[in-house]
């Protein structure tokens, strides 16, 4: 999967994410097919996600995530990528 990284990272949303469409999550990758498989296999539905913002920098993408958190969106809170 690593020749399918983004040159930037991206913000997506998941609206269908708890597959009854009342919890909508938002994530960050710079590898959106990687992640959306990693979705499915937790049993995430990921039909119809699309992306919220590009960005440059993935500083700036966990910025804008976190924004949509404290709005009430679900997704993985202070997760960093080392």
């Amino acid at each position: 999967y690593e020749s399918r990284r983004l040159p930037h990272h991206i913000v997506y949303c998941l609206p269908k994410y708890n597959n009854h469409g009342y919890v909508k999550y938002v994530g960050v990758t710079d590898n959106p097919n990687y992640r959306m498989k990693a979705h499915k296999t937790l049993k995430n539905n990921t039909d119809d996600w699309f992306v919220l913002h590009e960005c440059e920098t993935r500083k700036e993408a966990l910025k804008i995530e976190s924004e949509y958190h404290e709005k009430g969106y679900a997704g993985k809170k202070g997760f960093e990528k080392k």
